[in-house]
């Protein structure tokens, strides 16, 4: 049954996946730019940062986030490599190896 709600989730879902294609495109840009792999992980990190400001892509980098268990607050934060448009978040061994993944599955 459509409803309102279906409408909204539908409208989101149409935005994650254009947010993830931007994504994508950008993460594809890097490595045409900087070519890889082969530099260092932080290199294409700030790289790929920087390509989704120049983007207008909305976009934090290297964010703490507290971590609790049980409604008890972990001694150690996890770091965030980017965190896009406050929904996606970047690991970039991850991007890095889905990017290859998918650029080997295409040839």
């Amino acid at each position: 049954m459509i409803n309102a709600e279906t409408v909204r989730r539908g409208d989101a879902e149409i935005i994650e996946n254009l947010l993830s294609e931007q994504i994508l495109d950008a993460a594809i840009e890097v490595h045409r730019t900087l070519g890889g792999p082969g530099l260092l992980e932080n290199l294409y990190e700030d790289a790929l940062f920087h390509e989704l400001r120049l983007r207008n892509i909305p976009a934090l980098s290297q964010v703490q986030i507290l971590v609790t268990y049980k409604n008890f607050k972990l001694r150690d934060s996890m770091r965030l490599d980017i965190l896009v448009d406050s929904k996606v978040i970047l690991l970039m061994p991850c991007v890095l190896l889905v990017y290859f993944h998918l650029a080997e599955s295409l040839l």
